[in-house]
């Protein structure tokens, strides 16, 4: 008899919340200034870096945890990229993830998409929590 493995690629648990943010800052510089550079970009940039102070980005091989509140880079036309409001994530299965938005709930396709997750309070106190021990 052989044993099945379910493997389940969820984001983990933060460890360090100015590494995460970070990253976050590096990956759109990486994106929209070093890969895709464009007048377009350049001005997202700028606005992404300010409205995603507080998140951490998250891979593509790792699915978004449900209920916290997510928003997403729309690089489906690589020099003409835009950062979306997002909503709550209601589901994530690796291929679309379902968002809650002002009593609406629409579906968004990972592809072609990097997904930033915000840091709350409560990740903050877990990692104070983990220090005293």
């Amino acid at each position: 008899m052989s044993i099945k493995h379910i493997e389940i690629n969820v984001f983990p648990p933060i460890q360090d919340v100015v590494k995460e943010m970070q990253t976050s800052q590096d990956t759109l510089i990486d994106v929209l200034s070093n890969r895709f550079r464009s007048e377009h970009n350049t001005g997202t940039l700028e606005y992404a870096q300010e409205a995603l102070d507080g998140y951490c980005y998250v891979p593509r091989d790792n699915r978004l945890w449900v209920g916290r509140y997510v928003r997403y880079l729309d690089m489906t036309n690589a020099y003409n990229m835009n950062l979306k409001k997002g909503g709550f994530c209601v589901a994530d299965n690796g291929y679309t993830v379902k968002i809650r938005n002002n009593n609406k709930t629409f579906n968004v396709s990972r592809r072609s998409r990097l997904w930033f997750m915000v840091i709350n309070d409560t990740d903050v106190k877990q990692i104070q929590m983990n220090s005293l021990f």
